[in-house]
């Protein structure tokens, strides 16, 4: 129990001091709120814009041949300057009198709207096409009822019920947490499995390993090694969770965004539990394997292309993912679910989604478990009698060879 102790202590403090731990945890959340921020701040200016052009919209001459163009565009405060000579209001432009000339002609559905406007830059020079459009959309609108603009546009109001188990069911809101968990294992996988493997190799190949197994067992130096780890992820989702709290409520006072997703989050245990099942099954699983790479080759070099080799296999089912959500009882998603290297991630797709009957959730979770206490007793035994292998790959049959002499 004391060296148990003394290995999680050391290698929590070991990563606490390196600068990448820091980055995976703050760097999300930094990013999702400089990403917020710079939408909140070009719809702010594209409204500004809009508010500029339309207090100089006398600058802005319209020649409408269609007359699809309503009266109110000519009339009151901020009425659009109106002229019928169009190479007349075109020099106008190039001398820098007027802003821009929109001419529409009388087929206006079969031939092009044209834009003649002095250059601002390369991102501001599409604005009074967009004007244009917006003008004659409002000016069309302008002559249709209300109810009738709304189907036109595809903007009806609908309030959707549905019923699953013969109770009111809301798809959306009860997939928020379990979809959490594919997050969390995705963010926690892409942060800790390298440098699990880094820990495990590099202290073979510098000869490390073998001074630390003359006090310490193999088992309890594997185990110290993945509680940490799962110390260290604890602490990193927890610390995330914080941050992005206080981004979106920081934003909901000082940008009004909405909150909305958090009001319809719907509790359902059975679903939340299997997503945890499953995310604590998969990391075990591919943690004991990249314990068991590092443990079997002489260099961090090769136990790199062999992670590689694990992360390619995990990812696979996202090339399904279309296939996983919209047909989840196929052949293809049945059998990628049950394979402990690709189970994880369309387990969890389909539990988010509401597509994994409880057996065979329990099933592939079982097989998930089973695969992780595996994977993790030969990690142990590759990473005794491997510890002192510096010049090729350890081989399972070397291992239980070794085992049965002994």
């Amino acid at each position: 129990m004391f060296n148990l102790k003394t290995v999680m202590r050391f290698e929590i403090l070991r990563t606490l001091k390196k600068q990448s731990f820091w980055l995976s945890i703050l760097l999300p959340p930094i990013i999702i709120a400089i990403i917020s921020g710079i939408m909140v701040f070009s719809n702010k200016a594209s409204s500004d814009q809009l508010k500029q052009l339309a207090s100089g919209s006398d600058r802005i001459v319209i020649i409408d041949q269609s007359g699809k163009v309503s009266k109110e565009a000519f009339q009151g405060e901020h009425a659009f300057a109106k002229a019928t000579d169009k190479d007349s209001a075109i020099s106008d432009v190039k001398h820098g009198r007027k802003d821009a000339v929109i001419f529409i002609p009388k087929q206006v559905g079969e031939q092009p709207v044209e834009v003649y406007a002095k250059d601002e830059n390369i991102f501001n020079n599409n604005r009074y096409e967009t004007m244009a459009q917006q003008l004659l959309k409002s000016s069309v609108n302008s002559k249709i009822d209300a109810a009738d603009q709304q189907i036109i546009a595809g903007k009806l109001q609908t309030n959707s019920t549905f019923y699953r188990n013969g109770h009111q069911y809301d798809p959306i809101g009860s997939m928020i947490i379990p979809a959490a968990f594919l997050i969390l294992l995705y963010i926690v996988l892409m942060t800790f499995v390298n440098p699990i493997l880094t820990s495990t190799s590099e202290e073979k190949e510098n000869r490390v390993t073998e001074m630390i197994l003359t006090t310490i067992q193999p088992r309890t130096l594997i185990f110290g090694k993945i509680l940490s780890i799962v110390i260290l992820a604890a602490m990193q989702i927890i610390i995330m969770t914080l941050m992005t709290i206080v981004t979106y409520l920081v934003l909901d006072k000082t940008a009004g965004v909405p909150l909305d997703m958090v009001k319809h989050i719907q509790i359902e245990p059975v679903r939340i539990a299997m997503s945890a099942l499953i995310s604590t099954a998969g990391f075990a699983f591919f943690a004991g394997l990249v314990i068991a790479v590092g443990a079997a080759v002489p260099t961090a070099k090769e136990a790199g292309s062999f992670l590689g080799v694990l992360m390619t296999l995990f990812y696979v089912p996202l090339y399904f993912i279309m296939l996983i959500i919209s047909t989840p009882d196929a052949l293809l998603v049945r059998i990628i679910s049950l394979v402990p290297l690709t189970s994880p991630m369309p387990l969890l797709i389909r539990n988010a989604t509401g597509n994994l009957p409880l057996g065979e959730g329990l099933l592939a979770a079982g097989i998930l478990i089973v695969s992780a206490g595996i994977t993790f007793w030969i990690a142990i035994r590759l990473f005794h009698y491997g510890s002192i292998e510096y010049n090729k790959v350890l081989s399972l049959k070397a291992i239980f060879y070794k085992e049965k002499r002994s």
